[in-house]
């Protein structure tokens, strides 16, 4: 069994995520390890010293090699790591645009019935 360790470390959850998801883009199985404390309380972050990103020891020295290319800006936005073709099969709003819809509608009604029902008490 591999032993897991701290590659780096992030003042902000946004930024350890970042990290995560480009090192396992890169086939590195990076996970936070204080991914609840960060989610549930932010605040504690201080405490904590930072989110801790994590990576299997054999894995140790690539993870902080591709750290160091990010910090250095060799992988920026506009460069060919960043490009992606839309996805075909993806439907915009799904199944969630007529709900998140007739829930609007129900929450507004719910509102106006509860402003006629107490206003003429």
């Amino acid at each position: 069994m591999t032993d897991i360790v701290e590659v780096a470390r992030f003042a902000t959850l946004h930024e350890a995520e970042f990290a995560a998801a480009f090192l396992a883009d890169r086939g590195i199985a990076a996970r936070l390890a204080d991914r609840g404390m960060a989610s549930l309380n932010p605040d504690m972050l201080i405490a904590l010293g930072d989110v801790r990103v994590v990576v299997p020891s054999d894995r140790l020295a690539v993870a902080q090699e591709l750290l160091a290319e990010v910090r250095a800006g060799l992988h920026r936005r506009d460069s060919d790591d960043w490009k992606a073709e839309p996805a075909a099969d993806i439907q915009s709003g799904g199944l969630l645009g007529p709900i998140k819809r007739w829930g609007s509608v129900l929450a507004l009604l719910a509102l106006v019935t509860s402003c006629l029902v107490l206003g003429g008490r």
